[in-house]
């Protein structure tokens, strides 16, 4: 009988150090990577590809499209051979994306 409760009480100790611990991650993170609004970079341009290639491409490959800020892939119009992803032209270490 007193296994089982010192178990438990263990268990509720354990499970409530692990939840504070990632709320102060995050709270952390969030703290430490505000950034000022003149520091962003768009990585997008309104309508156009510029800024992107395709992985390991030879100049054949084709099936993205941008409209009014939104990639788009559709295979039925996609051609070339091999991985279709899209690659930025410039590598980033701090960044935001939304889906």
């Amino acid at each position: 009988m007193n296994y089982k409760i010192i178990t438990l009480l263990s268990l509720v100790f354990t499970a409530s150090n692990i939840f504070s611990y990632q709320e102060l991650k995050l709270s952390e993170i969030y703290d430490s990577n505000i950034v000022e609004s003149s520091e962003w970079v768009s990585l997008f341009k309104k309508n156009s590809l510029e800024g992107w290639h395709y992985y390991q491409d030879d100049g054949s490959k084709t099936g993205w499209t941008v409209d009014n800020g939104v990639f788009t892939f559709n295979s039925k119009n996609a051609a070339g051979e091999g991985d279709k992803s899209l690659i930025s032209d410039d590598e980033y270490t701090s960044f935001v994306i939304y889906f």
